[in-house]
């Protein structure tokens, strides 16, 4: 995999070996009606802690994406947020991923703190159903648009993609064929 990702030219000086832990993994199983079911293990990614992060971690960064945050152990919430401000204050995009939504679920209130500094939101329908406890878009991007800074929601939808930006929404209907992690990561590749 190494050899793969310097052909794709990925920086790995700060790719970081746990000995005492797996591999963070997901399994999805997908059956003919499109019907997934994912198997989730954090592996080392539980691991991970603020002392991991080299001290200029953002020389020549652009973006910052945390994924997977509720399986972030030991940066949730509080080494997230720190991320997420240093992030900000050097004029770097941010993106926040608040799936999957399993084990200790996050919170509204949990993510309230992050959200000045958090420029795209990802989520697909159920971890926003999940989170707000609202089963409609419009009321799950409501949500949101109650909460302080400059959060953009990204979500899935059966027809595709839906971005809030500032009440504007727009579907991007061309993904509906992909899976949801897929369709999150090309459109935040695009948005970016």
């Amino acid at each position: 995999m190494v050899g793969w990702l310097n052909t794709a030219n990925v920086d790995l000086r700060h790719l970081i070996h746990r000995l005492n832990a797996s591999t963070s993994t997901t399994t999805i199983v997908i059956d003919d009606e499109r019907n997934r079911l994912s198997f989730h293990h954090p592996g080392a990614y539980a691991t991970y802690s603020m002392r991991d992060l080299p001290e200029n971690w953002t020389h020549g960064v652009s973006t910052v994406v945390v994924a997977s945050y509720p399986l972030m152990g030991g940066l949730r919430p509080y080494g997230v947020r720190k991320i997420m401000a240093i992030a900000r204050a050097a004029g770097i995009r941010t993106a926040l991923d608040i799936g999957p939504a399993i084990g200790d679920l996050t919170t509204v209130d949990e993510l309230r703190p992050l959200l000045p500094d958090v420029d795209y939101l990802l989520a697909n329908e159920h971890e926003l159903l999940v989170l707000t406890g609202e089963s409609d878009a419009p009321a799950q991007i409501a949500c949101w648009r109650t909460r302080p800074g400059q959060t953009r929601s990204l979500r899935r939808e059966a027809r595709g993609c839906r971005v809030e930006r500032r009440r504007k929404p727009h579907s991007a209907g061309l993904f509906r064929r992909c899976s949801a992690r897929w369709v999150r990561a090309m459109f935040s590749m695009r948005a970016f």
